[in-house]
Formats: structure tokens, C-alpha cells, sequence
């Protein structure tokens, strides 16, 4: 009989280490960054699996890019061999969400430091400064021009026109690579056309190098024959198309959005984006958040590659700041 109690008291206190050991590994912390980096460098093995040419241009959260210490050299390594080309907002102008407001000194030159490594892999950097006045406009674009970055003045944040001024840098030369791209144009709400059949004939007729759009209208993905025609500038020749996809957040309005989520949000859902409504911050690194992403059929970069589409704009790359 004591010999079945001290056993009993044995295998008690066995299985008590043993939660003990699995609570603590539970309470591991998270490393948020190289998440973003495990996400971005999943989404390139996956979208290359399906079209080898397919191009990943990266949006924002630059710090990515910079090795504070060695144990950021990995990371950032891997960043850079996962992304075709960069885009930063507001380099120049456009602080604060404000059209034509400077972007403090300080902020451009640490921004343009964080780059240093991208340049050294020969990545195309791009930018969008959010500037409608003229003046503004010159100065954005020789600022841009004296950094080597191919830049887009955006009139507003909402990204819903297009320019009706001449093509800054036009190129008549086909580009089907990031490094080709002169110019861009990036219109991501297409609210003020009255059609689709409007919005792709506007889209259809410039010369812009590279496009970078919604991939839906109307909460439909475009058609393959709908992305091919805007493949092809107005002049004849080849340019690119990528289309937007935010990776670090999840928008009320997708097709994946499922409504008894408006009364009850999934755990891997965090709270909303208090700058842009309808958005709510994600936790990228769950299994949950990335099935909708990408692996499915019905998944978003599914149907981005199964459009035609030459590439994707990954957006809310700084999302992993908001957990640190």
C-alpha cells in the first residue's frame, strides 16, 4: 500500500512539472519581427510555387531592413532575398497623414540609413510622397530624383485619382521587372469611377510603368482578361501590374470577413486601426490569419496569381511595431 501511494505521489508530481514545463512554454515571448519575416518569406516560397516571375514589393516598416546588432543580420538577410523592390510613404512629404507637410529631417535620414542595406542588394526603392501642390511637387520630385528613388505625388491619402498632369521620367521601353520601373501610378480606391468598365479604360489609357491597384472592384476580383489588358501601356508596351494586399491587418470589406465577426472577433483579431476604419489589426504569425492570406484556392494571394496579376503590394509590414 505505501509503495502504491509513494508511486501515486511520483506520478502526481511528475504530471505538475510536466504543466509547469508546458505552461512555460506557452509563455514563451514572441518574437514579432521575425514573425513578419517567417510571413513574408512563406508568402515568397508559396507565390513562387505557383508562377516563378511572381514579384513581392514590400511597403513600409523600413527598420525591417536595419541590423541593430548581428542578431538582426539573419533577419534582415532574409528579408532582402524575399522582396523584389521596396515602397516607403511620406519620405519627403505627407507627414502626419497631412498633404504637402514636410516630413521632419530627422525622419528622412533615418529612413533613407534603413535603406542602406536594400541599396546594397541592388533593390529598387520607390516612394509615395502625398503632396497636390505644385510647388510641392517639384521640390518632392527633385528630392526623390537627388536619392535615386523612383517616387509617385499622391494628391491625397486616399489614393483615388489619377494624375492629369504628364508622366514624370516616361519610359517607352517594355518593363517586366521592378528595376526596369521608371514611373508608377498607385490608385487603390477606385470610388470615383461610376464602373469598372470606366475605371479600367482610365487605368488602360497612360503610359505608367508599373500599376499597383486593388485586385477587386466592387468586392469582385478582377477577370484574367480584365489584368491583361492593363498589362499592355497605352503606347503598346509591356508594363506591370501588382496588386494590393494588406498583411498585417484585416479589412471589414474583404470576402473573407465573415459577418458574426462584427459581434464577436476571432482571438487572432486585435483591435482597429484608429487611422483607417474597417481595418483591424491581425496576429499575423496564427495559422488562422495566414490560411486567408495564402494555400487556398479561396485565399487572397490565390486569387491574386489565378487574375494574371505580375505581383503583390504587401502592406502593414510595420505591423509587428504595434506588438513590441
Amino acid at each position: 500500500m505505501k509503495k502504491f501511494a509513494l508511486l501515486l505521489a511520483i506520478l502526481v508530481l511528475a504530471g505538475s512539472l510536466w504543466n509547469l514545463r508546458i505552461a512555460g512554454m506557452k509563455e514563451a515571448p514572441i518574437d514579432y519581427k521575425s514573425e513578419m519575416v517567417q510571413l513574408i518569406s512563406n508568402l515568397r516560397a508559396y507565390s513562387k510555387s505557383k508562377k516563378q516571375d511572381f514579384l513581392l514589393l514590400g511597403n513600409g516598416g523600413v527598420n525591417i531592413y536595419y541590423a541593430a546588432d548581428a542578431a538582426d543580420k539573419e533577419s534582415v538577410a532574409a528579408m532582402l532575398s524575399n522582396v523584389d523592390g521596396i515602397m516607403t510613404e511620406s519620405l519627403f512629404y505627407g507627414w502626419d497623414m497631412e498633404e504637402n507637410k514636410p516630413t521632419p529631417k530627422e525622419e528622412s535620414a533615418w529612413t533613407l540609413q534603413a535603406l542602406s542595406a536594400p541599396r546594397e542588394a541592388l533593390l529598387p526603392i520607390f516612394n509615395i510622397d502625398y503632396c497636390n501642390s505644385k510647388a510641392v511637387i517639384a521640390k518632392a520630385g527633385k528630392k526623390n530624383q537627388q536619392q535615386e528613388i523612383t517616387a509617385f505625388m499622391a494628391a491625397d491619402y486616399s489614393l483615388t485619382t489619377i494624375p492629369d498632369t504628364a508622366i514624370a521620367h516616361e519610359n517607352l521601353q517594355p518593363v517586366n521587372d521592378l528595376k526596369a520601373v521608371k514611373n508608377f501610378l498607385i490608385l487603390l480606391n477606385p470610388e470615383k469611377f461610376p464602373d469598372k468598365e470606366s475605371y479600367l479604360k482610365a487605368l488602360q489609357q497612360n503610359n505608367y510603368d508599373l500599376l499597383i491597384i486593388d485586385s477587386e472592384y466592387d468586392g469582385k476580383v478582377l477577370e484574367p482578361a480584365d489584368v491583361a489588358g492593363l498589362q499592355q501601356k497605352a503606347d503598346g508596351s509591356r508594363r506591370l501590374v501588382i496588386a494590393y494586399l494588406s498583411i498585417g491587418e484585416a479589412e471589414i470589406y474583404r470576402s473573407y470577413w465573415q459577418a458574426s465577426w462584427n459581434e464577436k472577433k476571432p482571438a487572432w483579431i486585435a483591435e482597429a486601426n484608429s487611422d483607417w476604419s474597417d481595418n483591424y489589426k491581425v496576429k499575423y504569425w496564427t495559422k488562422e490569419w495566414q490560411d486567408i492570406l495564402y494555400g487556398k484556392r479561396d485565399s487572397c494571394l490565390d486569387k491574386i496569381i489565378t487574375a494574371g496579376f505580375d505581383g503583390a503590394f504587401l502592406d502593414v509590414i510595420d505591423a509587428f511595431e504595434y506588438y513590441q
